[in-house]
């Protein structure tokens, strides 16, 4: 095409033109649905499953979701591959109406009836929320100030129930009872360790829990038990003592927010009556997150983060995985075998 003709405005008038043009066609190759806008949003790191390249381009979409061409290897893939919502075929509104309305605390039937959805569906949600909680709170460092308790679980499951021979319950911290590790320090961070052994913990299972757990130097602030003074001297700690008979109000009061802490994850277990005691890991956590997160942050960002979490975490197991009845078995055995 010959151009020599056109006039100088003429000549900027078509360029402007023509890179609006551009513009508008590169946007409307970029718009993307909802829900991949917040994948590609969510995820850190978006590659090709196949060569790991990321070099990527769009090349339509397919089942309401955008399709991604490695520039590579010529695979197609999508913002969701490789993640934990891969499989999933919910919309990111119904994902965040699930997401609320199992951080409501609402039973799984009620959710189902809600959203419509099965109720292995909706346990399966919960159970990969749990999953985002237990990762939140296994990365907590608590530091400068903290306090620490233990407290005790009834075992519930059928046939870990320890029974003597005359036909009664053994007393006191016996083996029917499992300990809960609780702490927090002074800028609100929660962490709970169900330990998998029964009756009253040892300094040794209790400084294995907590070693990680707690910055070196920290001012531990406790109620004397054994297994406390171990920890101390393990991490160079200083430490405070409150003891459990101290008539101080002053001194005593500094307990009441941990000793609030172990009766709300009471009142939670309690809430669900149908909590295994193989399950207490992951659900004390989630309890906690609930309490943690969420009166920091409101439950608007709490749904948010979740589901960047969930975005962003590389796939771990499926549904069908979850509800095999072979592997359910399997993990009832092993956890039998830790009591």
């Amino acid at each position: 095409m010959d151009i020599s003709f056109f006039g100088t405005e003429e000549l900027r008038r078509l360029m402007k033109e023509i890179e609006e043009e551009l513009k508008s066609r590169e946007e409307k190759s970029e718009r993307l649905l909802p829900i991949d806008l917040f994948a590609k949003q969510a995820r850190r790191d978006i590659h090709c499953p196949n060569c790991g390249s990321h070099d990527y381009r769009t090349n339509g979409t397919s089942r309401k979701r955008t399709v991604l061409e490695c520039g590579t290897c010529g695979k197609k893939f999508g913002y969701l591959s490789g993640s934990m919502m891969d499989d999933s075929k919910l919309s990111l509104l119904r994902m965040y109406q699930l997401t609320m309305l199992i951080l409501l605390d609402l039973p799984v039937w009620v959710v189902s009836y809600l959203t419509s959805l099965n109720q292995k569906t909706v346990q399966f949600w919960r159970y990969r929320l749990t999953d985002v909680a237990v990762e939140y709170l296994g990365k907590q460092m608590l530091s400068d100030k903290v306090w620490i308790d233990e407290t005790y679980w009834k075992i519930t499951d059928k046939g870990l129930v320890f029974v003597k021979n005359d036909g009664n319950l053994p007393r006191g911290l016996s083996g029917n009872l499992i300990c809960v590790i609780v702490a927090y320090d002074k800028k609100r961070h929660y962490y709970c360790h169900v330990v998998g052994k029964r009756g009253k913990i040892s300094s040794e299972d209790f400084c294995s829990a907590m070693k990680d757990r707690i910055r070196p130097g920290s001012l531990l602030i406790h109620d004397g038990e054994h297994a406390h003074k171990a920890l101390v001297n393990m991490l160079s700690l200083k430490e405070e003592v409150i003891r459990s008979d101290d008539m101080n109000p002053e001194r005593r009061g500094q307990m009441e927010t941990i000793d609030s802490v172990c009766a709300l994850l009471k009142f939670e277990t309690y809430k669900h009556k149908g909590i295994r005691t193989r399950h207490m890991e992951e659900l004390l956590p989630w309890f906690l997150f609930k309490t943690e997160y969420i009166r920091k942050n409101g439950v608007k960002n709490a749904v948010e983060y979740i589901l960047t979490k969930l975005f962003d975490t590389e796939k771990t197991e499926t549904y069908d995985e979850r509800f095999n009845t072979e592997r359910r078995k399997r993990k009832g055995k092993r956890a039998l075998e830790d009591c």
